[in-house]
Formats: C-alpha cells, structure tokens, sequence
C-alpha cells in the first residue's frame, strides 16, 4: 500500500485486493448513465495533459484548481469506449497521485475529482487515504469515492468507524482542542449511510450499539433511514425501537415503517397506532404510504380520539366512497370538516345532492370562520351558478369576517360568470385591503382564460384609470383658516402638558452656576458649540469657508426634526391604504396576462403621468404583452419612447426593456443614442433590446471593455448574437478581462462557440509562464466548457 505523506504512524490494515469484476461493475451511478462527453477525446486530450502539468508542478491555489476541473472534465470519462478510457486513465493517474500532495486541500480535491470519475484503479491509493490520512476532510472525500464505486474493500473500515477513533485508523488528535469539532462524528454518519448503499446487514447491531451509547450522538435520524434500505433485517431493528421509551425515538422508528413495502412493517404499524403518544399516531398518518395504507388502518385512524388524526385519515378515504366522506361532515371538530370540505371539491365527475347544498348553505353560515369560507368555496365548485346568489350575499355582507368573504370571493372565481365579476369589482372600493388584493387577482384571472373582450378585462381598465375608485377632492379651507398659526398651536400642546412645560416644576427656579461645564443638549448645540453665537458663527448651507461649518440639507432636516414636541401616540402597525391608492397599482399589474393591443393601448395611457407605483407597474405589463405578441400599438410605443427621454431612471429601464421584447426596429435609432447616457442599467437594457430586435450595434467593440459588469456581460452577448463563431477571440479576452470576473458567463459563450474552437485558445495560456497570473481564470474557464453534466442541464 502507498505511504501517505504527514503520517509517521504504522497503520494496521488489510492487504487490498485488487478488484476482478470490470470497471463498468464498478462505476458511479453517474457514469453508468453513459453520458456522451461533450468533446472528442482528440479535443479533451491537450486539456487534460495541461490540467495534468498544473496539478503536478503549480503552486496549491492550481493545483486545488486543477483537481477540481478534472472532476467536472471527468464526467465524460466514465463512459466505456476507448476514447472515455484513454481519457479516464490520463486523469486518473494524476489525480492518484494528488492524493499524496503535501497539502491537504489538494488531496481532498483529488479524491472528489476521483467520485466522479469512478476508476477502479484509485481503490487502492483512495484506502489509503481514509486509513491513514490524518485530514478528515479527506477521509470523507476518499469515503464517498469508494462508496460511489461499490469497492467491497472499504466495508469492514466502515464498520471501524461506528466505533469512536477505532485503532486500526490514523486521526488528527489534535483536531478537537484547535478547531473544537471532532470530525470522527461526521465519518459515523457517512458510515452508516454507506453501510446501507452496500447492503451489509450483519453491520446493523453495530449500528444499533452505536445509537444506544450513552454519551454519543442522536443517530437515530440517519440510522433508521439506513435500516428502511436494509431489507427485513432493517424493517426487524426498527420494530425493536417501537417499544423504546423515548417518544422521539418510536416517533422516528414508525415514520419510517409507515413508508417500507414489508410484511413485519405493515404489522408493526398498527401496533404504533395504538401508541398512548399522540405525536408519534400523528405522524405515522401523515407519513404512511399509499402501498401501506388499507381499510383496517383507516378505520382505526378515523375512530382515533385526537380531531387532527382523523382529519389526516379523511385524505385516504376512497374517493369512491363519497357518502363516507359526507358522513364525516357531522363531526364536530372543525378540523375534520375542514378536511372531508377539501377533498370533495377535489374529487372529479362529482354528483352533488340537494341535500348536501342544504348542508354547506348551513355551514356557511356557522360560528367558524374557517368553516364558512370553505363551505362557501365547495358550493361554487360542487354547484355552480345555482348559488352564485347566495355566494355574493355573503361576499358583499359587512357583517361577515374578512376571512368568510375571502372565501366567497374564491366561490365567485371559480363560476367566473358576469354576475359574479360584478360583485367582485364591488369590493374594490371596500376598506378591507386583503379583499380588494384578491379580487383584482381574481378578475385578472378570470379575464386571462376567458375569450377577449370580457366584462373583467373592462373592469380592471376601468380599475386603472381610477373609474371605480376615484381620488377623493380637497375640502376647500375657510379663509380664516389659510393661515393657521402652526406655531402657536404647538406651543398650546407644550403648555398644557406639565411634563413637557420648560417653565414649570421646582427644577425651573434652580440657577446654575456659570462656572459649570455644560454638556450639550442638542444637536444643534452640539454642532455650533456654547459660544457660537457670542463669536458670530452661523450654521448655513453649502461650502461656507468663513466659519468652517457646513451643514447639508439633510442636516438641517434632522436639526428640524429635533426640535420637534413629542407628542403622545402609538405607533401604527399597519398603514391604512385606502382603495384608491392601490386598486389601479393592482390593475395594472394584472392586466400584463392579457395580451390586446386594446390593453396596451390602455395602459400606455397611465405611464407619463400618476403616481409612481402605477406607471412602473403598467409598464412592466407592456413589457409582458410585447414579449407574449411580439409587437406593440403605436400609440404605446409613442408613450414608451416619450417616457425614455423624460422619466426617471426606474421608468426608463422598463420602457426600454417594453420596446425591445417588441422588437420595434422603428426606434432602434432612437435607443442608440441612448448610450450616451452615463447611467450603466440604461446602456444595459439598450444593449439588450437591440439585440433583441436583431440590430447591429456598431459600439460593441467599446462596450465589451466598459468599467461596468452589466454593460460587459450584456455587450459579449450581442456579440455572440451578431457573430456567433467569429467572436471567439473577443469572448476569450473578455473571459480574462477584470481579473476573470466573468469567467464563468464567458465560458457558456465559448462553450456555445464550440469545445474545439475554444480549447486551445484557453490551454495556450496554461503553457505561458508569463501569464501565470491567469491560470485560475484559465482552469475554472477549461472545467465549464468541457463538463457534460452542465451540457445536460443546458
């Protein structure tokens, strides 16, 4: 066995075997999927030799680096031709011998890089390591590779390791009293969901020492997990635990019988549902498995004594079985009402009875909130407009709770009729906020799955222009009262509050001698100082040289403040919003879904003028119906361009980004001047709706080195738009540019471009000393162009 670097200990092992099946046996789960590598072996050959050369001779920041873009490269290697194998053993050898690096970084980075690619052959060296390396990290990393690749070798130190620092392996003693972690609890864990990968049954009583220690740590999460995937042996131990005393331990021990497909788990299950715990009956029913679940189970469940089991129980009632689930509702815990109400509305093809619309009409009118809101919800989906009447009574009844209209207002969505969108729209003027909220959301969805023009589409124009809810006039003031005395009117409220009376109390007769040292009592006074106003200083705005004081405009806001009476008042919780501030804010958020040129038109009407959380939400509706339709109205893209060159920067973005999802060539000439703007979110967004249209952008070579992030990544992408493969060398310099800060976006570029286009440009720089500097950028750039896992995910 190969010795281990920083460890002088002779460690007791078996002689590793070599393994005899193939390494398809022996390949991750990763590998065996066969996934295609991105590149040829002719074009990852060169790349894997550079990675090679700086994981054998660079300084340890690389060769961290290099490891890892090994195991990202590596990915394509587990595959089964010869290029794949070729690949593989040219990694794995390098990697192999990482695992012996001086530095511990790097050989935990070779060991993950070696999980990935999953060679048989670095069994022997990853052994090792997790008996006699000292780094625990590395211990772990050699343990999930030799797990990953199912190396039989490596099962009787999982046992070792159950124990707590076995003998037979090398620890870092001295880990506990300078870091004050012990690693070896970490290993445990790992030891024990390894041993269930493997199988190996005979290991559970160790496993179950290991939990019944008395000073060790709670396994019991992740150790019956393990048994659940140890066969009848795991489904026996868990029984066992069914009897513990310690409510959490049968708690954990049923949960996971209620989801094993075994025999003596199917009977230990009802036995735990009898327990005298009530958390531990609970969560059995809400973790019992559909294969598990059958009739005796819910027959005890719903005879269960705790209202919160059985309406857990009503979930697995056969939907077949609906005069059962009726039956329920003349249970009184409302929790199980609240539980048979929900099912029925999800049950499809269901013939409701007249003498069940008798019975949610009663309950909708009951004592519990909760109750009569989903009653009144069950009645528009089991019934239909035969009660949309009723529905909307309680919907526009004062006297009803917020959370009982809540619910009619859901019932009146669900009919979707004109007589129920006219009673929605009548809660938009209401006081209640949560009320209003929901029913614009409601006619928004309404008028987005219904066939344009539509009464809620109407409605919610209308709700934009502040038809429905219109501002409230100013009352005209009295010509006696324009010039009311504020002043003295604050110097009323100090006097008559003997508290706050500077001139009343014993303490107002008491002098002060002048020979005292006075601190300040203000922040004026703290600025201007006790002889401020004896040598003639004075506290003004703007760049005063004469007296050295400059205060700003927020200075003298704050001095303002201060100076204030405190008045006796408590602090709102809530800001009351009345309807007409936030209906139109809400329509027009809503009023992206539908995708009309006549809605357009309308909301381009409310972005030049109003109140700012309207326009901005009207524009981000125009920038959702010109990216669904691809163009926009005149009149809109008029209003877009005028907002453009006057509103603020927040507006701008929005119409810029409005006109490019519209792909309007028309104003293409007008956003090119917009790059003359010096705020970088502008020339982003105009960078982005010309390439959007499809415009060449003749300052894209000046762009693509702007100081800003945004505007860099944004050019490089209309780069790539414009010239696809004739870009490569621009992309490589930015990749670079900046100290590599967008390596990362740089490398999707290349990627697209092309592996073998890409590749040597990249590991030229790895073979150039004097560019040394870069080789992270390089490295990291190597590892995203040449990872087929993130070609599965693109």
């Amino acid at each position: 066995m190969t010795s281990l670097p920083q460890n002088d200990e002779t460690v007791r092992s078996e002689k590793v075997q070599p393994l005899t099946a193939g390494p398809v046996s022996n390949v991750s789960s990763a590998g065996q999927q066969g996934v295609a590598p991105l590149s040829s072996t002719q074009d990852l050959t060169p790349v894997i030799k550079a990675l090679s050369v700086v994981l054998r001779d660079g300084v340890d920041i690389h060769r961290c680096e290099a490891a890892r873009a090994l195991g990202k490269i590596g990915t394509g290697c587990a595959g089964g031709c010869d290029g794949d194998d070729v690949l593989r053993s040219l990694a794995t050898d390098v990697l192999v011998e990482s695992l012996l690096d001086e530095d511990e970084d790097v050989r935990t980075d070779a060991a993950e890089a070696l999980q990935v690619i999953a060679d048989p052959r670095s069994i022997e060296q990853l052994l090792a390591n997790l008996i006699g390396d000292p780094c625990s990290e590395v211990k772990m990393a050699a343990l999930k590779a030799l797990t990953n690749m199912k190396a039989p070798e490596v099962v009787p130190w999982l046992k070792q390791l159950l124990r707590w620092h076995s003998e037979e392996i090398v620890w870092d003693e001295d880990e506990f009293y300078e870091g004050g972690w012990d690693s070896w609890v970490d290993l445990q864990i790992a030891a024990i969901k390894a041993l269930a990968d493997f199988g190996v049954a005979d290991a559970i009583p160790e496993i179950v020492a290991a939990i019944n220690e008395e000073d060790a740590q709670d396994l019991t999460e992740f150790a019956f997990e393990a048994f659940a995937r140890m066969g009848g042996a795991g489904a026996s131990a868990l029984v066992d635990f069914l009897g513990d005393k310690d409510s959490r331990r049968r708690r954990r021990a049923a949960v996971t019988l209620a989801g094993i497909d075994h025999a003596a788990a199917r009977a230990a299950v009802l036995h735990a549902l009898k327990d005298p715990a009530k958390d531990v009956r609970l969560a059995i029913a809400e973790a019992i498995s559909s294969q598990n679940f059958n009739d005796q189970i819910c027959e005890i469940l719903l005879s269960d004594k705790d209202a919160e089991i059985r309406a857990v129980a009503i979930c697995h009632v056969d939907e077949g079985d609906t005069d059962q689930l009726i039956s329920w509702l003349e249970d009184p815990a409302s929790e199980v009402q609240l539980a048979v109400l929900s099912r029925l509305m999800k049950i499809r093809d269901f013939v409701a009875s007249p003498e069940l619309k008798t019975k949610l009409e009663a309950l909708s009118v009951g004592e519990v909130p909760a109750i009569s809101a989903i009653a009144l919800e069950a009645l528009a989906t089991l019934f239909g407009d035969a009660t949309a009447n009723f529905i909307q009574d309680s919907l526009l009844d004062p006297s009803k709770s917020e959370e009982v209209r809540l619910g009619a207002l859901r019932g009146l969505k669900k009919i979707a009729s004109d007589e129920a969108v006219s009673a929605m729209a009548q809660t938009l003027i209401l006081d209640e906020r949560q009320l209003r909220f929901d029913a614009v959301a409601a006619l928004g969805d309404i008028a987005a799955s219904t066939a344009f023009p539509n009464l809620a589409s109407t409605t919610l124009i209308s709700a934009l222009k502040g038809e429905i809810t219109p501002m409230p006039e100013e009352p005209e003031l009295a010509p006696n009262d324009e010039e009311a005395p504020v002043a003295d009117e604050q110097v009323d409220e100090v006097a008559e509050d003997p508290e706050l009376d500077p001139e009343s109390g014993p303490e107002s007769d008491v002098e002060v001698s002048e020979d005292e040292d006075e601190y300040p009592t203000s922040t004026w006074q703290a600025i201007m100082g006790n002889d401020g106003p004896t040598e003639g200083r004075m506290a003004e705005l703007g760049e005063s040289k004469k007296n050295r004081i400059r205060l700003t405009e927020t200075d003298m806001e704050m001095l303002a403040l201060s100076a204030q009476t405190p008045r006796k008042s408590r602090v709102k919780l809530a800001e009351v919003i009345p309807a007409y501030k936030d209906v139109p804010q809400f329509a027009a958020r809503m009023l992206g879904q539908i995708a009309q040129f006549e809605v357009a038109s309308a909301l381009a009407q409310n972005i030049e003028s109003g109140p700012e959380k309207v326009r901005l939400a009207a524009l981000d509706s125009l920038v959702q119906i010109g990216e669904t339709c691809g163009d926009l109205p005149k009149d809109a893209l008029d209003a877009l361009m005028r907002v453009v060159a006057n509103a603020e920067r927040d507006a701008r973005l929005m119409a810029i980004r409005a006109i490019g999802v519209a792909k309007a060539k028309g104003c293409a000439g007008f956003l090119v001047h917009r790059f003359e703007d010096g705020d970088s979110f502008v020339k982003t967004e105009v960078i982005n709706a010309l390439s959007c249209m499809g415009v060449e952008i003749d300052q894209l070579d000046q762009l693509i080195a702007d100081p800003e992030r945004s505007v860099r990544l944004a050019a490089a992408a209309a780069l790539m738009a414009e010239k696809g493969e004739s870009a490569l060398e621009q992309i490589v310099e930015f990749a670079f540019a900046y100290e590599g800060y967008l390596r990362r976006e740089a490398a999707h570029m290349l990627r697209e471009i092309g592996p073998s286009l890409a590749n040597p440009q990249i590991v030229s720089v790895l073979e150039d000393e004097d560019r040394r500097r870069e080789w992270g950028v390089a490295i990291e750039v190597l590892a995203e162009i040449n990872s087929p896992k993130l070609n599965q995910q693109i």
